[in-house]
């Protein structure tokens, strides 16, 4: 039986499409998101929990979770944005912060490469 004002609400794979959270989000309501698929969960979500091998190794907010390195030494899966800064680090081009969303990812991008033009890199 739910509490006095709280009402399940299911999404499925499909609606996670559509961008229901800036709307739910006006609403005051809360979404609970099972998914697999972390760069939709960066795209998304502002907290997360990460389980592997049926334990949480990690909880906060997505930035703080999805850059962890927990996840990475437990086998899961992060965003490409992550690896791509992850790489770029190892290759002593590190970004100031690691970038979770697309969006993010591409503008830390555009700013590299006005910052490359102007040193003449």
């Amino acid at each position: 039986r739910w509490k006095k004002n709280v009402r399940p609400l299911w999404l499925w794979q499909k609606s996670l499409t559509t961008r229901p959270s800036p709307l739910l989000k006006k609403q005051g309501k809360t979404v609970i998101i099972a998914e697999h698929k972390v760069d939709l969960l960066a795209e998304y979500c502002d907290e997360m929990i990460a389980i592997a091998g049926g334990s949480i190794i990690a909880m906060g907010g997505v930035k703080e979770v999805l850059s962890d390195a927990v996840l990475r030494n437990n086998g899961v899966r992060v965003p490409q944005t992550v690896s791509l800064a992850l790489e770029l680090e190892k290759a002593g081009k590190a970004f100031e912060e690691i970038p979770i969303t697309m969006e993010e990812t591409i503008t830390m991008l555009k700013e590299r490469m006005k910052e490359g033009r102007s040193n003449g890199d």
